[in-house]
């Protein structure tokens, strides 16, 4: 059985040399094969990465916290199979290709995940559709936290009436597209949350508690308490508020990255639904359906003082 994994990346838009693609690269040491494909965007890509995986490190993980709505409207948290470190026995990850990259294109790939782009496995035979089929009912791979997840609550197509209805909210807007272009998860966690502040017009407990009443993100089981575990590090993730050093900042880069895609479908979430931009009114206005989302995390740690 194969593990098929997919890493994203942002790159140069212009030749310099030109990538040739698909660029297929079989992995030193049997480790596989790692092939770069474009996405939709120029300057957008793919890395499809194939490795062999022992199937005795495959299990079940029930609670994901990946959620689809069901045929009823019910939220349904979606199986995954768990891949243990040790089931893939490989030297090179797949991802080294984008640093080679860098060196022969003197230019920055900045790799995200995207639930879009799932890591799944791939039978080889038929006890392999029928361990995958019957006995785990699912394909796709638990993510581990430690990596930003990046996902979509929604797939609307473009059409100018949506772009027009948007327009409304452009303080939030700006705020979501300069965050997306910036590098460090520390800062994108910062500016959705400005994004948040912008929606409703307020800051700290006040902004907290809208949140936590505000009935599209209550649908995504967002609670009070999530919201002020996420906030703590709302300052955090500027720096500003760092006073214990190297293992401060480590932590907030650790959390931060771990947190930004939950983050994200809330400012998301709040951006194709809130109708007053800028007050404090819950009025809903839904401008896409919703898809799915990153859940919050299961045990949520004590809440922090001052919140």
């Amino acid at each position: 059985m194969l593990l098929r994994r997919r890493l994203c990346a942002t790159g140069p838009t212009d030749p310099r040399p030109e990538i040739p693609l698909p660029l297929t690269v079989d992995l030193p040491g049997g480790g596989g094969t790692a092939t770069l494909g474009p996405r939709e965007r120029p300057g957008d890509y793919v890395l499809t990465i194939d490795q062999r995986v022992d199937l005795s490190g495959l299990k079940l993980e029930v609670h994901t916290r990946f959620y689809r709505p069901g045929p009823n409207g019910e939220k349904i948290e979606q199986p995954q199979v768990r891949v243990s470190s040790t089931a893939v026995a490989a030297e090179y990850e797949g991802e080294e290709i984008f640093d080679a990259l860098s060196l022969l294109t003197d230019a920055a790939f900045n790799r995200y995940g995207s639930l879009d782009e799932p890591t799944e496995l791939i039978p080889e035979s038929a006890d392999d559709v029928a361990l995958l089929d019957s006995t785990f009912g699912t394909r796709e791979v638990f993510r581990l936290t430690g990596a930003t997840i990046h996902g979509r609550t929604f797939h609307e197509p473009i059409s100018s009436e949506l772009v027009v209805a948007l327009l409304p909210k452009r303080a939030g807007l700006q705020i979501y597209a300069e965050a997306l272009q910036l590098s460090r998860p520390q800062a994108r966690y910062r500016d959705f949350w400005r994004v948040l502040e912008s929606a409703f017009g307020a800051k700290g407990r006040a902004l907290l508690e809208l949140l936590a009443e505000f009935p599209p993100l209550r649908e995504i089981d967002v609670s009070l308490a999530e919201l002020r575990e996420l906030h703590a590090y709302r300052g955090r993730a500027s720096h500003a508020e760092s006073r214990k050093g190297v293992a401060e900042l480590r932590d907030v880069r650790m959390f931060t990255m771990e947190r930004e895609g939950r983050l994200k479908c809330l400012a998301e979430r709040v951006l194709m639904t809130k109708r007053d931009w800028g007050s404090r009114s819950p009025a809903v206005a839904e401008l896409a359906v919703l898809r799915s989302w990153i859940g919050p995390r299961r045990h949520q740690e004590p809440s922090h003082p001052g919140d």
